[in-house]
């Protein structure tokens, strides 16, 4: 695709590129909005070289912002801010400096599941026969689904629950638990669906 360049961003979304560094998001989100590229919004940790001429400088990880495109590839307004030379719009592969969701930094810091507790509070949920062999087996086998449980289950990096990662986050927003899911991972699988409601009535509870 055409990327547009530093000078027609600037105009498009009225933000001058001196601004642009430390403000990802919005860079990201306004080429979006002003229609310049067409892509997915995403948020996550950019895990990529930092200059020591950058002023991330320090830093093994930081958190970041991109647009991803349909084919895969990754369109950064700001990723010359971690590199520390002249602005410029980067389009190409989403290497592992890109972690989309912060789900490699999940992993990193992953706890066990929770031991189940009989006096957990206890949740209705359902779950397909294939869904949930696959639930059961990362749970260790618990008589029922608690919300601690539940909680580690919805935090879990995305590749742990594919192929059914949309049929979790489904199942977890009928029951009320649609904060327990990472926002991004959400957005990321989901898109707009499965916002976070009043009726989300279980997160009170769950503690």
């Amino acid at each position: 695709m055409k990327l547009p360049t530093i000078e027609q961003v600037e105009k498009a979304i009225k933000i001058p590129v001196i601004r642009w560094e430390g403000n990802c998001s919005g860079i990201a989100q306004g080429l979006l909005n002003a229609g310049l590229v067409k892509g997915k919004f995403c948020y996550g940790v950019w895990w990529g070289p930092i200059s020591d001429k950058s002023s991330f400088r320090g830093r093994p990880f930081t958190h970041h912002a991109w647009i991803e495109l349909k084919d895969g590839k990754v369109v950064d307004p700001t990723r010359w801010a971690f590199e520390g030379i002249k602005p410029y719009i980067y389009i190409g592969i989403s290497g592992k400096e890109y972690d989309k969701g912060g789900n490699r930094l999940r992993e990193k810091y992953m706890r066990p599941c929770p031991e189940y507790d009989p006096i957990d509070k206890k949740i209705p949920i359902k779950f397909s026969p294939q869904l949930k062999t696959l639930v059961l087996e990362l749970l260790n086998q618990p008589p029922v689904f608690t919300a601690r449980q539940l909680s580690w289950l919805a935090s879990l990096p995305t590749d742990y629950l594919e192929p059914y990662t949309r049929d979790v986050y489904e199942a977890l927003i009928k029951v009320g638990l649609t904060c327990l899911i990472p926002i991004d991972n959400r957005r990321d699988i989901l898109g707009n669906r499965g916002q976070y409601k009043n009726s989300d009535k279980n997160m009170a509870r769950t503690g």
